[in-house]
């Protein structure tokens, strides 16, 4: 048999024999089968013309509709569609067809709405903000050191949440939002950006090429400056937007009232412990630690030639800023250190 969209008309009809009709109800039992045929149905309904049939018959199809079945069990027993094949009401809709389409065309309406909740769970959690931004946490006992991609460096305590545009910073400003605890070591750009840290009690952290830890949590903020300047904007105890010039020593802490408490150190900021990187080197050759220095801090460290690069260290160093680790392996290497602008090259002292 040929299952076109008139011969499932001709079903739903009642123009069908008997083998004809148990042949379509296979077909349409298929699962492959199934979404076209009560496409079918659909367009059959919708086409056949409105009528007003009468209460008894109204009442007895919506108990099909709700239970599966009429209260006759008409279409158990085979007179379903005999007893009102004369009836003037018209031709008979999708609610006579058996028991297992009804039930079929139930589950499927349910399952599309169990879709449609999924696909709106899965919106929620892809949100705009989501596809734009790259999320860096580090767990309880664990700290990370991360390159930005204006070359500013970020060392992340426990704890803690740093959220950075993942298709790199806009024309404007490079901002980064900050739950926890990290310590900036941002550079300068040409354009002068700003560099922002947004924090989760709505303070901003505004800085121009410095060096400045940020705590973070939804209760309090807490901002040390190493170096540089840094412009502290919030919202004080009266809600009222302000802002804050801090000068290198000082420590401002800002409460979730916008109470803020300044103090002021009176010899340099030490670097926090969590933030001091341990090397070990067993003969580690100085063009590894060059290579290391040029993609971990974001330094340009050249070699006077290639020579130079077979030299080897040995011991255990603890230091913050790539420059600090740069000269320490000067010093061991008896190797003197030239500075070109943002480019450092390491030669023999002898030249």
């Amino acid at each position: 048999m040929i299952f076109n969209k008139q011969k499932i008309f001709d079903y739903l009809e009642g123009k069908l024999s008997t083998l004809e009709t148990k042949q379509i109800e296979a077909w349409y039992s298929n699962p492959t089968n199934e979404e076209l045929f009560y496409t079918w149905l659909d367009e059959w309904e919708r086409s056949r013309l409105i009528y007003t049939p009468d209460e008894e018959r109204l009442s007895d199809k919506r108990q099909f509709i709700i239970s599966g079945r009429d209260r006759s069990d008409r279409d158990r027993s085979g007179r379903g569609r005999s007893d009102h094949s004369g009836s003037p009401e018209g031709p008979q809709t999708g609610v006579d067809l058996p028991v297992k389409r009804m039930r079929f065309f139930r589950t499927y309406i349910l399952g599309t709405a169990a879709v449609l909740v999924c696909l709106m769970a899965v919106g929620f959690f892809l949100t705009y903000e989501n596809i734009l931004t790259q999320e860096y946490e580090t767990r309880a006992g664990e700290t990370r050191t991360l390159r930005l991609a204006d070359g500013s460096r970020v060392t992340l305590n426990a704890g803690t949440i740093l959220k950075v545009p993942r298709f790199g910073f806009g024309r404007n400003t490079r901002e980064v939002t900050l739950q926890g605890e990290a310590l900036f070591s941002v550079v300068s750009t040409e354009d002068r950006k700003r560099f922002i840290v947004k924090t989760s009690n709505a303070a901003d952290v505004i800085v121009l090429g410095t060096e400045f830890s940020v705590f973070s949590r939804s209760d309090s903020t807490h901002v040390k400056l190493n170096h540089g300047k840094v412009l502290l904007r919030y919202r004080n105890e009266d809600s009222r937007l302000s802002e804050l010039d801090m000068r290198p020593g000082d420590q401002v802490a800002l409460s979730a009232s916008g109470k803020v408490t300044v103090e002021e150190a009176k010899t340099e900021i030490a670097v926090q412990e969590w933030a001091i990187q341990e090397f070990r080197f067993e003969k580690t050759s100085l063009k590894e630690i060059v290579r290391m220095l040029n993609d971990s801090y974001g330094m340009e460290v050249r070699l006077q030639n290639d020579e130079m690069g077979t030299l080897s260290m040995t011991g255990t160093y603890e230091v913050y800023r790539g420059k600090e680790l740069l000269e320490i392996a000067a010093e061991v290497l008896g190797l003197g250190i030239h500075y070109d602008r943002d480019k450092y090259i390491l030669v023999s002292k002898t030249d």
